[in-house]
């Protein structure tokens, strides 16, 4: 079973019957990729109701994946 599978960068919104899963369609999933150098490494995502604040749960996921993108990078560059 998968939520989700994204080959896009950046932040990706889906809202109840956009979700892969039936189980899914009364909420949403907002994803996240981190990465270094451009390369995609991963994704986090935040799942909740249809009816949430999106503005400010996107605003999270992009900080939060900037900042993980940062300290892999830097992790990696030492």
């Amino acid at each position: 079973m998968q939520l989700f599978h994204s080959n896009q960068q950046g932040i990706t919104i889906k809202i109840g019957s956009e979700n892969n899963l039936e189980a899914m369609e009364n909420c949403s999933l907002i994803t996240a990729t981190y990465s270094i150098d451009q390369k995609s490494l991963g994704s986090i995502a935040v799942i909740g109701p249809t009816r949430m604040d999106y503005g400010r749960v996107v605003s999270l996921l992009h900080h939060v994946s900037k900042d993980l993108s940062n300290a892999l990078s830097n992790l990696y560059d030492e």
